[in-house]
Formats: structure tokens, C-alpha cells, sequence
């Protein structure tokens, strides 16, 4: 993910978003999703995901991607 944003790989940044999204989704009740969401300063999955989406879509426009 990181390398996708600092080489402003659209497609990259899609793809690796996407990736890590569908990973929290299907790790809701993980140990390590949970710290990480807490870490992160969010109550619920749900809301984490919502920010990851936003944080997402907000890459994309700086790069005026497609």
C-alpha cells in the first residue's frame, strides 16, 4: 500500500485498499484486527472500514485517477 501511494500507482492503491478491506472484513474477530482498529482509535470495524474507504477514495482524487 505504501509503495502504491508513494510511486502514485492508481491501480496499485485500488488494488492494495481493496485487498486489506476485504482482509478486516473476513478478520472481524481477529486479535490483530482488533488492536489495530483500537490503535487506530475507532469503536467498531465497521467505522475502521468506512475511514479506510474514505482515506481510499481521497488518494484516488489527489491523483485524479479514474
Amino acid at each position: 500500500m505504501t509503495e502504491a501511494i508513494s510511486s502514485e500507482d492508481c491501480a496499485g492503491i485500488e488494488s492494495s485498499y481493496s485487498d486489506f478491506i476485504d482482509l478486516v472484513r473476513r478478520g472481524r474477530s481477529c486479535s490483530i484486527i482488533q488492536q489495530t482498529m483500537d490503535d487506530a482509535g475507532y469503536d467498531n470495524i465497521d467505522e475502521y472500514i468506512d475511514a479506510l474507504e474514505i482515506e481510499r477514495d481521497e488518494y484516488l482524487a489527489d491523483l485524479a485517477c479514474d
